[in-house]
């Protein structure tokens, strides 16, 4: 009888350990983790860790205990989850929590979306991939309107290279193609650092 018993009780104590672990398995437990709110308050949290698509749209947090409160990109300013740092941005008249990718004088972030063929998405984006999901460039330069990219390699590669024009060997290579031209992470961190480096210079 207490074999019996005892079997119950680690059966039940294997039961909750699960349960356990899969209630947090997505949680991020790292105190460094936190959210910015609008008026630029700190909070320190335990963040839910999601799909690309669900980070942007809204910030699942915890406390201590098993209690929630949902942030959506009208709420915050920012949030960091362990992993991944977004920022609130607004694209076309609809707020988004992106991924930030690079920051400085060109910031660069990723947006991604679910894909169903032909047309566009819900935030006007064209798309004409199979059905799945997608990603691409938006990036933010001062005095400049949002640039949100084409989808294309060849084609996102001109689009950037043109907004980052007032860089001379960026422009260079656009126009002339005098060397293979580097992805758009290094493009904006080269134009980063030319804008930072000729600061610097005054």
């Amino acid at each position: 009888m207490k074999g019996i018993l005892l079997n119950i009780i680690l059966f039940n104590m294997m039961i909750l350990a699960c349960n356990i672990s899969f209630s947090q398995k997505d949680i991020n437990v790292d105190n460094q983790s936190y959210i910015i709110k609008k008026k630029g308050d700190t909070i320190y949290t335990k963040i839910e860790i999601r799909t690309f698509i669900l980070n942007q749209k809204k910030v699942i947090c915890y406390d201590n205990s098993t209690n929630k409160t949902t942030y959506n990109p009208k709420n915050l300013r920012a949030y960091y989850n362990g992993k991944d740092y977004y920022e609130s941005i607004q694209m076309k008249g609809k707020n988004l929590l992106l991924l930030k990718k690079i920051n400085g004088p060109v910031e660069l972030y990723m947006y991604t979306y679910r894909t169903s063929g032909y047309g566009t998405n819900e935030e006007g984006v064209s798309l004409y991939h199979s059905s799945g999901t997608a990603s691409t460039y938006v990036l933010q330069k001062e005095n400049e309107e949002l640039l949100i990219t084409s989808i294309e390699p060849d084609q996102y590669i001109k689009e950037v290279k043109e907004l980052l024009k007032d860089c001379y060997y960026i422009y260079k290579a656009h126009k002339h193609g005098y060397f293979a031209c580097p992805g758009v992470e290094q493009l904006v961190s080269d134009y980063n650092n030319w804008v930072i480096g000729n600061s610097n210079k005054r």
